[in-house]
């Protein structure tokens, strides 16, 4: 994190501007609030790649939504999230980051 921030602190989406129109908004999960938000390409976040595979997990669904992004909804599904994103929640927060 520190060379990238030393080497990339400028570093932006390189997005196509049919993309970025698109994606002015978007959603995150939020490590602090233990939810998911609305974000911009403006706030500072990290990623994840990887392959859901065929473990049942939750998903966020228009149903679901508004449960999902309400503070602590991350905690009270913990066991419902697959490990991968469990330790991606964790280590975001122990790198002192939000997004």
């Amino acid at each position: 994190m520190k060379k990238c921030n030393e080497f990339h602190s400028e570093c932006k989406p390189a997005l196509s501007p049919q993309l970025r129109d698109t994606l002015q908004k978007f959603r995150v999960v939020d490590v602090k609030n233990e939810c998911i938000v609305e974000s911009t390409l403006q706030e500072r976040y990290l990623t994840l790649s990887y392959v859901w595979g065929l473990v049942p997990t939750i998903r966020l669904r228009r149903k679901n939504i508004d449960d999902l992004m309400s503070i602590g909804a991350l905690t009270r599904t913990r066991q419902q999230l697959p490990q991968t994103i469990r330790d991606a929640i964790d280590l975001v927060r122990r790198l002192d980051e939000r997004y």
